[in-house]
């Protein structure tokens, strides 16, 4: 009886080694394949990178070009269709630069490698100017773009470039998934512990969840027959989620079919400057972008 116990024991002892052996082999495998696709997804992005800075110098040649051919530079452009053949021209050059831009941009946020200025930026006038700016666009598709914002308004600590970006790209994105008569609305509020909400809301065509999740993703994008009907700025969500990360700002997007597209950004209490009832601003302290 005795025996027969070692026996089993043993066999025991055997079989738990190999499903030990069997474990670790796999957690070994698990992480050899995270490395390769690690080196791979890095590879892509250095090849996009090096690839998108190549195209610039040239594209910014043509860009700059086809402005001076606009301006008569080099002569007058007398005839019309050269005037609009010009004209696309140089709009279709600022259109793929944008779209290099944001590559790069996309890169060096996966890489790391973008350095924010740390500035007051008053959010406000940032809202309003891009809603100005995209007032152009909104009209060709017969949209309206309306702005409504916190009163009083705070400053935001971060980079007016980059944030401007985002919101160009938010509301060129609606726009693009919009149907005559819809529209657009840019507005924040006062959220939980002195943080800041910014929405960008969209009557427009909505998405589902899938499509939600495809469009997160940084080398997809929503499906939808308007895609072939108008061009949109730059690589959609992604570029956008991105640059609101690096501010600390937690990202969200919230949609359904036919009911329209709401993004919100919340920016953290730590980077705001809230003004004081007697008018001076008050709530900014100082941070570190590590924590």
């Amino acid at each position: 009886m005795l025996k027969s116990a070692v026996q089993g024991y043993k066999a025991f002892s055997r079989s738990e080694i190999r499903t030990i052996e069997q474990v670790e082999f796999t957690r070994h495998d698990m992480e050899r394949q995270k490395i390769i696709a690690e080196r791979a997804n890095q590879a892509k992005t250095d090849f996009l990178s090096n690839i998108s800075h190549g195209l610039r110098t040239p594209l910014n040649a043509i860009i700059r070009f086809s402005s001076a051919l606009q301006t008569g530079v080099y002569g007058r452009v007398d005839h019309p269709r050269q005037a609009e053949i010009l004209a696309d021209i140089n709009a279709s050059g600022n259109h793929l630069l944008s779209l290099i831009n944001d590559i790069l941009d996309l890169s060096a946020t996966q890489a790391e490698r973008i350095k924010l200025a740390k500035d007051p930026v008053d959010i406000a006038a940032i809202i309003r100017e891009s809603a100005r700016l995209m007032k152009a666009d909104a009209a060709i598709s017969n949209v309206g773009i309306s702005v409504s914002v916190a009163v009083p308004s705070p400053l935001v600590i971060g980079d007016a470039r980059r944030l401007k970006q985002i919101l160009l790209n938010l509301v060129s994105n609606a726009i693009k998934f919009m149907l005559p008569g819809g529209q657009v609305t840019i507005g924040t509020a006062k959220a939980p512990g002195s943080s800041l909400s910014v929405d960008v809301k969209d009557t427009g065509i909505g998405m589902t969840a899938e499509d939600v999740a495809v469009a997160r993703d940084r080398f997809g994008q929503a499906s939808n027959h308007l895609l072939n009907k108008r061009q949109g700025t730059g690589l959609g969500l992604p570029p956008v989620a991105g640059r609101a990360r690096l501010h600390g700002a937690a990202f969200d997007i919230a949609s359904k079919p036919d009911k329209g597209t709401r993004v919100r950004m919340v920016f953290p209490a730590k980077r705001m400057i809230w003004p004081a009832p007697d008018g001076e601003r008050i709530g900014y302290e100082t941070y570190d972008d590590a924590e």
